[in-house]
């Protein structure tokens, strides 16, 4: 079974750095979520941002969000930009859960919204729900 989430490390400054690498499924296809966010954004991104143009955040970092973060701000970062920083170019997903699954939906990229700054709006309405096996998602996600 192909794993969810995966540890790697990766040298920053200097420094091994352990990120976590996504895998969805969608048309019957297993892609990183960097990759598949490649092919979904190649049609809005016209003027600035590269599709895709992601990283893969830290473990600490992907716990806190889908299971420590407080439930009045539904939208969870899974995603930041290459640089690092926090927030400078997150991509955000709400989770839901069924009996046995966990689903990933209404997606955002905050600095592409209807009202943004660049007047680029990136919509991921079209795009299905990515699903994950609740209790593999819950296993992989414990520290």
């Amino acid at each position: 079974m192909q794993k969810i989430f995966e540890i790697y490390q990766e040298e920053i400054n200097g420094e091994l750095c352990d990120f976590v690498k996504i895998y969805v499924t969608w048309e019957n296809r297993i892609f990183s979520l960097i990759d598949l966010l490649k092919i979904w954004e190649i049609p809005f991104a016209k003027y600035s941002y590269k599709p895709g143009d992601y990283h893969w955040v830290t473990p600490k970092w992907l716990y806190d969000e889908l299971m420590v973060a407080p439930i009045s701000f539904p939208y969870r970062t899974v995603l930041e930009c290459t640089c690092l920083i926090p927030g400078c170019w997150p991509f955000q997903v709400i989770a839901e859960e069924t009996d046995d699954q966990v689903l990933w939906k209404k997606f955002l990229q905050p600095h592409r919204g209807k009202n943004s700054y660049a007047n680029e709006f990136w919509d991921y309405s079209r795009y299905p729900p990515l699903v994950f096996n609740k209790q593999q998602y819950y296993e992989e996600l414990q520290p």
